[in-house]
């Protein structure tokens, strides 16, 4: 169930950062994938210097 959860968060992140990408219409995201050494993690995005954003 975790992984399932997992996967769903990430397709819904990339859904929503793609959408953006087309709103903003210049800038794309740039990823960095995040850890903890207690194990936790995940992905950051960030976008700048577009038409939009």
């Amino acid at each position: 169930m975790k992984e399932k959860f997992y996967q769903y968060i990430q397709n819904l992140q990339d859904q929503i950062t793609s959408a953006l990408e087309k709103v903003d219409g210049k800038s794309v995201f740039r990823e960095r994938p995040v850890g903890t050494s207690r194990g936790g993690g995940g992905r950051t995005r960030v976008i700048e210097n577009g038409n939009v954003f």
